[in-house]
């Protein structure tokens, strides 16, 4: 899916290559204060305009959501209307996030004014800046009356490479890091990390074999690499400070990259919570909802049953408030229906991340936590020790 990603990407470049400049349009300028355009737009450039120019293209329309304002330029999405092979010209939508930066200041503050909303932008796009991206100038704006939607939200956990790029899988917000766990297991599995044998060994073994190549496929599959582009200076904050490390990412997602609004919930701030975790459990179920939970705690067996003792959480923004120690989320203590039996280990506690569903048994009206997903913290550590070798050779 990726690679046809970078197909469309190709496809608007190589557009954008046959177009040569001619002059802008001046006379489309909204009022800061929103309302309809000063002028009619002027036409779009005549047919025929084929040079060798491979740079640039004048008397570009962008119709698109204005997302974040980034103070000096903005962030937005949509689709190009572009001068071209046809008398019409052509429509192209690079299905991304896109800079723009104005012309003018007046443009400026009608686009700031705009924020959230659809409008139609005039000027020239420069397909060489950046890393692919291309900058957009316009030099005069107007209402539209085609909405684009705003795009919708996304978040996830990964590495994040540079303020530019990260290796991602998606976490949804009601799944209460069930995905989180559950991936992560899957991919220990698929790598088939050894459970008596130490990491470095396993890797250094993996390289002489010739397997290292299919170690690093395996987590690509996995954490797909994905473009990043910051929605303001906290979000950069949070980016720069993160590079080169896992984290958790807020976002909202374009196809082609990802607009980012927090980054700061890193593996240190996972690591912190698990230590201080260890040894708090309650003794109640916690919210009797049927739906998805994650447990952070231990396993124990008695003469009653199996249960699940820890820090519970609910949704993802609530785990995200319980890693920056703005919450202790719930100490539980719940009757599994099963586990595995290397949770339930007689001699040290075996610490591990439950994933499941709170369940309530129809019959008796009892209610359980039915785990879906074990993750044991030895299980983990040997995970994040081989993802960080994997992504950075």
């Amino acid at each position: 899916m990726f690679a046809d990603k970078r197909a469309i990407a190709g496809v608007f470049l190589t557009t954008l290559i046959i177009i040569s400049g001619c002059s802008g349009q001046t006379g489309n300028t909204l009022p800061p204060g929103g309302g309809q355009p000063l002028t009619e737009p002027a036409a779009v450039a005549p047919h025929g305009i084929d040079t060798d120019s491979p740079t640039s293209a004048d008397r570009v329309t962008l119709n698109c959501f204005v997302d974040a304002d980034r103070g000096n330029d903005f962030i937005v999405h949509g689709t190009f209307h572009l001068p071209g092979t046809a008398p019409e010209g052509q429509n192209v939508n690079p299905e991304r996030f896109q800079v723009v930066i104005p012309a003018t200041e007046t443009v400026r503050e009608a686009i700031r004014a705009s924020v959230g909303q659809t409008v139609s932008l005039f000027g020239k796009f420069d397909s060489i800046y950046g890393t692919g991206q291309g900058l957009f100038s316009p030099v005069s704006l107007e209402a539209s009356a085609q909405a684009v939607p705003q795009a919708p939200s996304w978040i996830g956990w990964g590495l994040i490479d540079n303020t530019q790029a990260g290796h991602f899988f998606e976490c949804r917000e009601g799944a209460a890091l069930t995905d989180w766990v559950t991936n992560l297991s899957d991919l220990a599995n698929a790598l088939d990390l050894p459970t008596d044998e130490n990491i470095s060994d396993f890797l250094s073994r993996a390289e002489k074999n010739g397997g290292l190549a299919a170690l690093k496929y395996k987590t690509n599959q996995v954490l797909l690499a994905r473009p990043l582009v910051y929605d303001g200076d906290k979000a950069l904050a949070d980016i720069r400070a993160g590079s080169g490390q896992f984290g958790f990412v807020t976002s909202a997602k374009n196809l082609q990259n990802m607009l980012v609004h927090h980054a700061d919930v890193r593996e240190s701030d996972v690591k912190r919570f698990m230590s201080e975790a260890k040894g708090i459990w309650g003794e109640g179920d916690g919210p009797h909802k049927q739906a998805p939970a994650t447990i952070f705690g231990i396993a124990e067996k008695n003469n009653t049953g199996i249960y699940v003792k820890g820090v519970q959480g609910d949704s993802f923004s609530e785990w995200m408030d319980i890693f920056r120690g703005k919450s202790l989320g719930y100490p539980v203590k719940w009757e599994a229906l099963e586990l595995p039996e290397q949770c339930l280990n007689s001699g040290n506690p075996v610490y591990c991340w439950f994933s499941g569903t709170r369940v309530q048994d129809p019959t008796t009206k009892q209610w359980y936590f039915s785990v879906g997903t074990v993750l044991t913290e030895e299980r983990y550590d040997a995970t994040m020790t081989t993802l960080s070798a994997l992504l950075e050779k």
